[in-house]
């Protein structure tokens, strides 16, 4: 059902029609500057995605991938029932071991639902 239609039976009931808000525009500049974020070269910002999925018995797995900004390399992939903070520090600093300094790290999360 449409908005309009939605508004129209409200109305024909004697129900207040809830006015539409609008969007806030956000004021002043953000704290992160894009130019930040943006990789030069490859092991300059290295992206963690954490997915979730469920099994066939109702259990979750957590996924957490590292991907290099640059050339798209998958840098790590670990599959675990938990991936508390710990675990993904322990992630990076293997990774920073075996392929030297990185300069910063985004993140992405995907929702489980």
């Amino acid at each position: 059902m449409n908005r309009k239609r939605t508004q129209r039976l409200w109305r024909e009931e004697g129900l207040r029609v809830p006015q539409r808000r609008r969007k806030r525009q956000r004021l002043g500049e953000s704290t992160v500057p894009a130019s930040r974020l943006v990789a030069e070269r490859p092991d300059h910002v290295w992206a963690l995605d954490f997915q979730f999925a469920q099994t066939a018995d109702g259990r979750l797995l957590k996924l957490l991938h590292v991907v290099d900004e640059v050339t798209r390399e998958a840098l790590a992939m670990s599959c675990e029932r938990r991936i508390d903070a710990d675990g993904t520090v322990a992630v990076l600093d293997r990774l920073r071991a075996a392929r030297g300094r990185r300069l910063s790290t985004s993140v992405a999360t995907t929702d489980p639902s």
